[in-house]
């Protein structure tokens, strides 16, 4: 995290966000190490090695937690499983509807 003068916005790197929380403003320029415990601040950061991410949630369990990344194909399950859900009440809402004029009857 960077930021260009004192009353600037805070830059985050590539892959980090912030969830919830703010950063205070004002600080002097090398203040912003003073931020590493800030416990009203949640941020997301991806992209990180697993290993790194694991020692780092050992040495401060209530600061960190890791959230692996679905597989592609269960998340393609779970769409489809969604999708066939939608479809199936979209079949059984028109099933009950009168055929509109002009339109030839199933």
């Amino acid at each position: 995290m960077v930021r260009g003068g004192r009353y600037e916005e805070y830059r985050l790197g590539p892959g980090v966000t912030v969830i919830a929380g703010s950063f205070p403003e004002g600080l002097p320029r090398g203040a912003a190490n003073a931020l590493g415990n800030k416990e009203d601040v949640t941020l997301e950061v991806r992209d990180v090695p697993l290993a790194l991410a694991e020692r780092m949630a050992q040495a401060l369990p209530s600061a960190y937690e890791i959230i692996r990344k679905p597989s592609w194909r269960h998340a393609l399950e779970a769409e489809r499983k969604g999708l066939q859900s939608r479809l199936a009440d979209i079949e059984a809402a028109l099933s009950g509807l009168p055929p509109d004029e002009g339109e030839a009857p199933r």
